[in-house]
Order: structure tokens, then C-alpha cells, then sequence
């Protein structure tokens, strides 16, 4: 018997390694949070600048923090600090240990033994900055998702059309034929801009 494909929306591993949960979650289960209480002081702070106080201490002191609580059991094991050390810190011909935390051991903890990590899944503590990356990073993307474009292309949608087939049903639709009456279309090129904007400041912007 086939196993049945994963959910699109269901991220492949079962729950994230270190117990992080989005919020949502909080108000559906009967469980007291414990970032308040496992932060103290800190506590006041949101969760991205928390980690970017983080982000500025050793390695050696970020293993340590993790050893005081729970709640920053789970910081301190965020992998993107652990990314930003490695990359500070090792050569560029490193050699890639499965995660960037331990990537980081193997290279620079002597004795350190690869795969001896085993994370513990805490219980209460939740955190959609924290939650969200891992999320998207395990997710199981859908094959139409990575195809070059899975976007309608349409041409003649009377407004009727448009607003029963995608406004509606909030669907994107690329329109092809909403500027092929654009003067602009026929007239504008590169010589035509240089002759007509010469001597002007021109502003470059990207959106």
C-alpha cells in the first residue's frame, strides 16, 4: 500500500524540534505560556530584538544562556544565530555537518560529537517570529507551486468576467491586452527617453 502524499500545508517533520509554537495555538490549548516567567526582565522585549541582542554575543555565551530556561532554550538554539557564526567564524571550504548549529560544533568545539544533539521539545513556549521560518523552511510544497507560471494569462475579460472569475474568488490574472493601446507601447524606447528626458534628473526606483 502507498503511502498517502503529506498535505501541502503540513510541514514534514512533525512539530518543530524544539517545541516553538505559533500564538494562535496558545488560545486553543490549556497551557500556561512560559516566555514570561522563563525571560524575566527580558520578557518586555519582542522576539526580534531579543534575538538581534542576541546575535551580538559569542558562541560560548549563547550555549550558556540556553542552559538558564526553557524560554531561552529555545532562542538560543535558533538556527539563524548559529548560521551568522558560522559564517563569521569559519573558513569559506567548511564542511557542511547537516545544521548550521552543528556545523559549527563539528568545526570549532574540540571533541564535540556530530548527531549527539538531541533537542528537547519544550512545552508553553510560543512565538510566531520564531515559529514562522521553521515553517516555511519545512513545509511540502505542492509541484504546480514550482512551476514557471501558474498564473491565468487572459485577454478580452469583460469587467462582468473579471469580477466573477478573479475578483471573487480572489484569484490573480495577468491581463494582456489592458496596454496594447498605450501610445507609450509604439513610442517609447531607448532613444525616444534619452531625447525627451535629456538634461533632467531621472529617478531610478524598484518595487
Amino acid at each position: 500500500m502507498k503511502n498517502k502524499k503529506a498535505s501541502a500545508a503540513e510541514p514534514r517533520q512533525h512539530g518543530h524540534p524544539y517545541g516553538v509554537q505559533p500564538w494562535g495555538n496558545f488560545y486553543l490549548k490549556q497551557q500556561p505560556e512560559i516566555r514570561t516567567a522563563g525571560l524575566g526582565l527580558m520578557s518586555a522585549l519582542s522576539d526580534d530584538l531579543l534575538l538581534g541582542v542576541l546575535y551580538l554575543l559569542p558562541a560560548a555565551d549563547l550555549a550558556r544562556l540556553g542552559l538558564a530556561s526553557k524560554a531561552l532554550y529555545c532562542f538560543a538554539h535558533t538556527l539563524d544565530l548559529w548560521k551568522a557564526l558560522a559564517m563569521q567564524e569559519l573558513p569559506e571550504d567548511f564542511r557542511w555537518c547537516g545544521s548550521w548549529r552543528e556545523t559549527y560544533l563539528c568545526h570549532k568545539a574540540p571533541g564535540y560529537a556530530p548527531g549527539s544533539h538531541k533537542p528537547l521539545a519544550v512545552e508553553g513556549f510560543y512565538s510566531d517570529f520564531l515559529h514562522q521560518p521553521w515553517f516555511c523552511a519545512a513545509v511540502e510544497l505542492q509541484d504546480d507551486w514550482l512551476e514557471v507560471d501558474n498564473i491565468d494569462r487572459r485577454s478580452g475579460l469583460t469587467p462582468d468576467q473579471f469580477r466573477q472569475q478573479y475578483e471573487l474568488p480572489n484569484r490573480p490574472v495577468v491581463m494582456t491586452d489592458k496596454m496594447t493601446n498605450w501610445p507609450a507601447m509604439g513610442k517609447w524606447n531607448r532613444h525616444y527617453l534619452a531625447a525627451a528626458l535629456a538634461g533632467r534628473p531621472v529617478g531610478i526606483f524598484a518595487w
